[in-house]
């Protein structure tokens, strides 16, 4: 049997038992022979007709033709070979259309077939990181980078100037002056807008669609061509409407400088439909809420590299097979945006007082989710948690009134004490 292959356009198939399957059709190569032999020698007929047991001959009492041991009641003997040996003729005739598929499009040599496996795999470990603390499964989704950025990689632009976070509205006011953006669109609309025409915003592209990331994983200068990419598979135990009234008003306030977001409460966006763009490219954004940038943790991510060798060939397959070129990811062009992009760049900006709030339940329901999936049995947990503790605390005295901030010491420091007992008594 061809194992990867097969699970290779299972994948495609979108066939999620796939496993089982292959276990059923090694059995039957077991007490049958090589499955392939048998394809090439005369594409399965002869084995196809000793799995063939009719209700006429379950009546009749007969036996199977085929030579698969099967497990059988005194009761319902025949019932039972009757049940098994057209299960088993199903997998047989399913791994048939395999063969012909594979015959017909090379699916063998595929190297899109051979990503999307590897990201699936990853996928099914992912799906199950949070059930373990009753979050139901992990929402999935993807970014491709066409080069592995190091320290700066999953960063979103706007983080890569110090200045430049400063002075967001003035990239909303821009994109208003320049008629990119309708004046009375929400802000979020605005940042939207600005990721996808500037690529300047506190947002991070991904996408829902795993093709989609391997194309931009392949897609870049030729420096980048040289270069393995990265599919990111991510897995989040949360997610939020870009246009629910919670997140708008949420990011108002952070505009207007009555809250500040904490740096490592990042949120995500599902599927936006903003404009054609986001569409074409089945999109979501990761929103970093703060003044400054923490990367996403890495229990919340797997990383699949691209091999640069590869490239070529995968965006050749994606346009072939599945219409992904440049002109369907990007559906438009706006020359505007190199005026808007220096005048971003060169302009002072001053932003209203800031004071904050500290977003202590989002804090802490990440911080449970990060524990419950980094290492147990690490002995630096109790360290970590310090580091945590201590960053918080810093976080809310900083913008927090003094009565206020000495309040929320207080709070987070018996939050953190109970923490450390659960995980004390677990390592015991």
């Amino acid at each position: 049997m061809r194992i990867e292959e097969f699970e290779n356009w299972a994948t495609y198939r979108k066939i999620k038992t796939y496993e089982k399957f292959i276990e059923e059709i090694l059995h039957i190569e077991k007490y049958e022979g090589d499955i392939d032999d048998l394809y090439d020698f005369d594409k399965c007929e002869k084995l196809k007709k000793r799995f063939t047991y009719s209700e006429s001959d379950k009546s009749m009492g007969k036996n199977a033709n085929h030579n698969v041991p099967i497990d059988t009641m005194k009761n319902n003997k025949y019932g039972e070979i009757f049940k098994k040996t057209k299960g088993y003729k199903l997998k047989i005739d399913k791994y048939i259309k395999f063969r012909e598929m594979s015959d017909i499009m090379s699916i063998h040599a595929s190297k899109v077939a051979k990503y999307i496996c590897k990201i699936n795999k990853e996928v099914v470990c992912l799906k199950k990181k949070s059930i373990g603390i009753g979050m139901g499964e992990n929402l999935i989704s993807y970014r491709g980078e066409s080069r592995d950025f190091g320290k700066t990689k999953l960063q979103p632009s706007i983080f890569r100037e110090p200045s430049s976070i400063k002075k967001e509205l003035l990239l909303f006011e821009l994109l208003v002056d320049y008629k990119m953006v309708d004046r009375k669109a929400t802000n979020i609309e605005k940042a939207i807008d600005s990721q996808h025409h500037a690529q300047i915003s506190r947002m991070l592209d991904i996408t829902f669609n795993s093709l989609y990331s391997l194309y931009f994983a392949c897609y870049g200068d030729k420096a980048a061509d040289e270069e393995d990419g990265v599919v990111y598979v991510f897995g989040f135990p949360s997610s939020y409407s870009p246009h629910s009234n919670y997140i708008e008003d949420y990011y108002d306030t952070i505009l207007d400088g009555k809250i500040r977001g904490y740096p490592k409460n990042f949120k995500v966006f599902t599927h936006c439909h903003y404009n054609e763009r986001i569409t074409a490219q089945n999109g979501g954004f990761i929103f970093f809420v703060g003044d400054e940038f923490h990367t996403v943790d890495k229990c919340y991510y797997k990383e699949v590299r691209i091999s640069s060798s590869d490239k070529s060939k995968i965006k050749k397959e994606l346009e072939v097979l599945f219409n992904i070129t440049k002109a369907t990811i990007f559906p438009e062009k706006e020359n505007k945006i190199v005026d808007i992009k220096k005048v971003f760049r060169d302009t002072q900006y001053v932003l209203k007082k800031e004071t904050l709030d500290v977003e202590l339940a989002t804090y802490f329901e990440r911080l449970e989710y990060e524990l419950h999936n980094c290492d147990k049995n690490s002995k630096d947990i109790m360290r970590l948690l310090r580091k945590e503790e201590l960053d918080l605390i810093s976080f809310t005295k900083k913008y927090s009134g003094s009565e206020e901030a000495k309040d929320k010491v207080d709070e987070i420091n018996m939050k953190f004490d109970k923490i450390r007992i659960k995980y004390r008594r677990w390592e015991k």
